[in-house]
């Protein structure tokens, strides 16, 4: 394939392999739709939980530094 020799049969089937591959949610999920009505656990508006955002307490100033002992000289 880095020579630029590949053949025709074998680039369509790498093509069509990225296809699957990238395309698989979409893929089962019409599959699933094909299946009939569903009674999936989808959440309706009445169901889903807001969070308030509250704000984080201060926090302490970490003594480390990654440069404390080190010297400027080399060995």
């Amino acid at each position: 394939m880095l020579t630029g020799r590949i053949a025709i049969r074998r680039g369509g089937q790498v093509i069509l392999g990225c296809f699957i591959l990238l395309g698989a949610p979409v893929i089962a999920s019409s599959m699933l739709a094909l299946l009939g009505p569903s009674q999936s656990n989808t959440l309706t508006p009445a169901d889903t939980v807001v969070y308030e955002a509250q704000p984080r307490e201060e926090l302490e100033p970490s003594g480390y530094s990654p440069y404390t002992g080190a010297s400027s000289r080399r060995p």
